[in-house]
């Protein structure tokens, strides 16, 4: 991936001559990218059976788990966190506080972000419009309990929400939390984009992608002349 876009990033300034060298580099990592969607396997399931799923997502009578968030608390079944996640099942399982309070403190995240969790671990679906940020808290969250399930879902979400606006957003996300997938669609982005390639962004999001952290203007400076004796 960082070859294909290193090629990319030499061959623009020579559009449109170099136009179908573009065109076929750009293919490459279109291959990439479906090649990774390949190997994250879907099957389909029956309406009713999400709709259940869904059902028992909004019986809040039945929920025996709070976890309090940021900016208010929402409630689960302990078993579908102890069936998803090694981390909570070892938590819930156990003689510590939140296995006896059975009380999860999330106050680093909104209650947006644990909301969306929730209805990935339930129905991989939700019927709410997340923007971006609660996406991201989504995302984290699954990544630090080793929900992987979610984190594909999540990060398939947040494939379709690149933009120019929340790129540098993603892009760091990715490196931190995210799958192949989506590193790879970050990477592709960018090579298309050349406003997201002048963003200030950490070192590993830029090796992810590929690019340098030094701009063309900065290396014309750094370049000495020979001198000859």
């Amino acid at each position: 991936v960082s070859l294909t876009i290193a090629w990319l990033l030499e061959l623009q300034p020579f559009a449109p001559e170099a136009l179908p060298f573009i065109q076929y580099f750009q293919g490459v990592l279109d291959a990439i990218a479906r090649t990774a969607d390949a190997l994250d396997r879907k099957v389909a399931v029956d309406q009713s059976a999400v709709s259940r799923w869904e059902v028992m997502r909004n019986m809040t009578d039945t929920h025996n788990v709070a976890l309090a968030t940021a900016d208010g608390v929402v409630s689960c079944h302990d078993i579908v966190l102890v069936a998803s996640s090694p981390v909570l099942k070892a938590m819930l399982s156990s003689t510590m506080q939140e296995g006896k309070s059975k009380s999860i403190q999330v106050e680093q995240f909104s209650l947006a972000g644990v909301s969306l969790l929730l209805d990935i671990l339930y129905m991989s679906s939700t019927r709410s419009d997340p923007d971006c940020q609660a996406t991201l808290e989504a995302l984290a969250l699954a990544h630090c309990w080793e929900v992987k399930s979610a984190v594909h879902v999540l990060a398939d979400l947040l494939r379709s929400m690149l933009s120019e606006e929340t790129f540098a957003a993603i892009a760091e996300a990715a490196v931190l939390h995210g799958p192949e997938a989506l590193q790879r669609q970050c990477a592709l982005f960018a090579s298309e984009n050349t406003q997201v390639q002048t963003l200030a962004l950490s070192p590993a999001a830029v090796a992810m992608l590929g690019l340098s952290n030094e701009r063309p203007d900065d290396q014309c400076k750094t370049v000495r002349r020979r001198r000859v004796f």
